[in-house]
């Protein structure tokens, strides 16, 4: 819990209502983990099960494991998922992913089949996937990405997109930054799923509760993306390199700069550069 100084005043003290809502949402995160790792010793315990004798793991999980018939299915479906893409069970046993990621990844071994090599090959990105998808989203994501190698043309078309993604910035007149770019299925999906959890995030924190200020003609989710979008790459900074900060470069020509305004110094309608009289503080002037 963090200490708040008494001399921001009673309204900077959390309710106790919010601080137990943050404990309880903490708790059931941890919770997660565990029944993750859990599964991932449960999978490993069962594969050296096999390797000591002969065993019906469906029965072994019943009267052993004092599961239903059905957890026992769905425990022995996530097993065979698992050893065949040791990476999700080891981003199970870390609690980076759940059980019902590996879900996802077993209904996309079916719909390969026999052809379960190539989806393998793919097993990196989609572990990293999975990793930053809730689990409805990566078994989208990864049921696509199936359909995508049993279709003719399937590598092609994924292989094509991930060469036509691309970002494009640059600032119009007004000095606004524009954005615009496309992302291939699997790395959009990943970009929506951060943005998503970071503008859910501006909710839980209280952000609901306060009047978004935006424009005429702003959806104020859009503009909780853009929020997001520069929360997110200002949290990927490493701690040792130094804060990225906006730099302004002012223009200011020689007549200027010895001699203070004229007529002429103004600023332009073109190029938007400002023309000052004297350097400011701050302002780094590059003589042209």
């Amino acid at each position: 819990m963090k200490l708040v100084d008494e001399t921001c005043g009673p309204s900077s003290i959390p309710s106790p209502s919010r601080v137990r809502s943050e404990e309880i949402l903490g708790r059931l995160g941890e919770i997660k983990r565990q029944e993750s790792a859990l599964a991932s010793e449960r999978f490993e315990l069962l594969a050296e099960l096999k390797t000591l004798r002969t065993v019906d793991p469906e029965i072994t999980l019943t009267r052993e494991g004092l599961m239903s018939r059905r957890e026992a299915r769905d425990v022995v479906s996530r097993s065979s998922a698992v050893e065949a893409a040791p990476l999700f069970g080891e981003a199970l046993s870390h609690g980076d992913i759940s059980v019902a990621h590996v879900d996802g990844l077993s209904r996309a071994l079916k719909i390969v089949g026999e052809d379960k090599a190539l989806l393998l090959e793919k097993i990196e990105s989609l572990a990293s996937a999975a990793c930053h998808m809730t689990p409805d989203e990566f078994g989208r994501h990864a049921c696509d990405t199936a359909k995508s190698i049993m279709a003719d043309d399937g590598i092609g078309v994924l292989e094509r997109q991930r060469r036509e993604t691309h970002l494009k910035i640059w600032n119009d007149l007004d000095g606004m930054v524009h954005i615009r770019g496309q992302f291939d299925p699997e790395r959009g999906a990943v970009v929506q799923s951060l943005i998503a959890r970071r503008v859910e995030s501006m909710f839980h924190s209280g952000d609901n509760d306060n009047k978004m200020e935006v424009a005429p003609g702003i959806e104020p989710n859009h503009h909780r993306n853009a929020l997001a979008l520069v929360g997110l790459v200002s949290g990927c900074l490493d701690t040792d390199e130094r804060p990225v900060r906006a730099e302004l470069v002012v223009h200011v020509d020689l007549a200027t700069l010895q001699n203070g305004r004229h007529e002429t110094t103004s600023v332009g309608p073109v190029t938007g550069l400002i023309c000052l009289s004297k350097p400011c503080a701050g302002f780094r002037v590059k003589p042209r």
